[in-house]
């Protein structure tokens, strides 16, 4: 690891008690007074950057811009705890105490009417992706846009994010800035051509010939060549072709793309690609099922894996018929890729049908799809706290099932994406609720409690996990899932000092839990802090339960969420168990 632990030489546990310096208050007003600079051997003053100061008492924070020599101040401050981070444009953003530009930077405690002058913030130029778009014969393609996208974290929403765009110029060039460090997928998209039935027809060399006759003949021209007797011209176009997007280096389908990583103020040049019309597909399938119901059934068409938002380049052309044996289904105009196609009849109990398939050139004819009962999924709402809950506090709430790959729905060409769209259920007042008309699929249960103020879920059961800490995939029925809601947040907090007894300032806390099957992208338990100038530290509603507990002298956003970086942590941390409801004081000394 290139970062230094620090070791821990104690802990002593107490429970959180306010302090006279906690809860004295003045009128008396203080200042932030620092420079800006970039960083490097030969630090540069960074002129006209945003500084802004929020924390205690600030409802709207402060704001002020850096002069010429880089520097600025803020007065008027009360006594608190502040934040001072600064942004301008092709910059990454600032922070005081960051030790890296666009990391997380420390809160600074000020005194009654202290004035502080060393205030110093670095600030980095972001990165930059800039390349040259052609055409397939090889000159400039002007008026292309170009987006960066954002791959996400593993396991995360398999939608690419967007990052950044620009718009080809006379020479086919873009330029792409404000980029934090990271991997992105460069893509391409012709804005000329959107909707499906702007295909282009790739005709055959008979069609052709056949149609060069046809016009010979209208001029009264004797044609020069007549067909054999045995020649015959097809009556379809060999390929239809249209403006799909193109990812970097050249493929027509995200699965293709190759990342681009870009680090700070690091300007990568050269991320050229040719633009080409792309050959699309046409699928058609049939629905089957009882005729009332697949006359009403609805249908959801999206990428499967790593995708665009929808809408993004040609979106296919979706139409149905009535046929004896069901609803046929045609969606004309898709480019290569994995898809799938969702059949979803709201209202009632609900049924549904779902296919994948893989458009790799070629038509596909003969998909198949047979409704089924929707699934249900039951349960109650339970309560543990410091007192009986009042009547009616479940008045009004709700539970819904969202799924993970993205809410929301968007259409055109008659296509629609995204997901069927299932009611939140009501919860009873006696706490019971069934939610029907579900599709399986991964999802996560939200809560809604107008009511239930001071409130909270504490964990949600189903089969013996608790799906508040890991994704719910649906594949049936389910029964007797518990919810337990709590009025009684855990806090955690703290202070670190050092052996000569001075503050551990600006160290970082990571704080994961035991348990390494609940290391992934975006768990509740996997949180961090970082000390203030005085070493004091803060976690508010922590889930019951056994946690490591280590000190960084830096960390990187995201990294907690890496499952081989937690694993190098376990040697130099802490063990730490939290009750439900328990306020605890966890002071830490380091050997430094």
């Amino acid at each position: 690891m290139r970062r230094r632990l620090l070791l821990l030489c104690f802990m002593t546990l107490a429970w959180l008690a306010p302090t006279a310096a906690d809860t004295h208050q003045s009128a008396a007003v203080g200042t932030l007074q620092g420079q800006i600079v970039t960083p490097g051997t030969d630090p540069q003053p960074v002129r006209r950057a945003i500084v802004t100061v929020s924390g205690d008492g600030l409802l709207h924070g402060r704001t002020t811009i850096t002069d010429d020599t880089g520097g600025f101040i803020v007065a008027g401050l009360p006594a608190g705890r502040f934040l001072v981070t600064a942004t301008k444009a092709a910059h990454l953003p600032a922070a005081f105490g960051a030790h890296q530009p666009g990391r997380l930077g420390v809160a600074i405690q000020l005194a009654v009417g202290e004035h502080r002058t060393d205030v110093t913030m670095i600030m980095a130029k972001a990165a930059v992706i800039a390349g040259v778009v052609r055409s397939a014969d090889g000159t400039p393609a002007p008026n292309i846009e170009v987006g960066v996208f954002r791959i996400p974290a593993a396991g995360e929403n398999v939608h690419l994010a967007p990052a950044g765009s620009a718009t080809t110029d006379d020479r086919g060039a873009y330029r792409i800035y404000d980029l934090s460090p990271g991997e992105y997928v460069v893509v391409g998209v012709v804005r000329r051509l959107m909707a499906g039935n702007g295909d282009a027809e790739a005709w055959t060399a008979q069609q052709v010939d056949a149609t060069l006759r046809g016009l010979q003949s209208r001029r009264g021209v004797t044609p020069t060549a007549a067909p054999e007797a045995s020649e015959s011209v097809p009556s379809e176009a060999e390929g239809r072709y249209n403006w799909a997007p193109v990812f970097f280096p050249g493929s027509p389908s995200p699965q293709g793309a190759v990342p681009i990583r870009v680090r700070v103020a690091e300007q990568r040049e050269g991320v050229d690609f040719v633009v080409t019309m792309t050959r699309m597909v046409t699928v058609e399938g049939i629905l089957l099922g009882d005729a009332d119901d697949v006359s009403s059934a609805q249908f959801f068409f999206n990428r499967v894996g790593v995708r665009l938002q929808p809408l993004l380049g040609v979106t296919p052309v979706f139409s149905t018929r009535m046929t004896p044996a069901g609803k046929a289904f045609t969606y004309a105009g898709i480019s290569p890729g994995l898809y799938s196609v969702t059949a979803h009849v709201p209202g009632g109990d609900g049924q549904w049908a779902k296919t994948e398939f893989h458009v790799a050139g070629g038509d596909v004819p003969d998909l198949t799809m047979s409704l089924q009962s929707a699934v249900r999924l039951s349960g109650r709402v339970v309560f543990e706290g410091a007192e009986t809950p009042p009547p009616g506090l479940l008045r009004g709430a709700t539970i819904r099932p969202v799924p993970t790959n993205g809410v929301g729905q968007a259409a055109a060409s008659s296509t629609r994406m995204g997901n069927p769209f299932i009611p939140a259920a009501p919860i009873s007042e006696a706490g019971t609720f069934e939610v029907r008309g579900m599709v399986p699929e991964t999802v996560t249960l939200t809560l809604t409690t107008p009511n239930a103020s001071g409130w909270s879920p504490r964990s949600i059961m189903v089969n013996g996990r608790d799906v508040l800490d890991q994704h719910l995939t649906i594949t049936g029925d389910l029964t007797g899932v518990v919810v337990t809601m709590t009025n009684q947040p855990t806090k955690l907090s703290g202070r670190i000092v050092t052996t000569a007894g001075g503050p551990g300032a600006s160290l970082f806390l990571a704080v994961f839990p035991q348990d390494s099957s609940l290391w992934h992208p975006r768990a509740r338990r996997i949180t961090s802090a970082r000390a203030d100038t005085d070493g004091r530290w803060s976690i508010d509603g922590l889930p019951p339960g056994d946690y490591f507990v280590v000190a960084l002298t830096d960390l990187v956003p995201g990294e907690l969420h890496d499952a081989e970086f937690l694993a190098q942590l376990v040697p130099a941390a802490m063990r730490l168990a939290i009750a439900p409801g328990e306020h605890k004081t966890q002071d830490l000394q380091i050997g430094r």
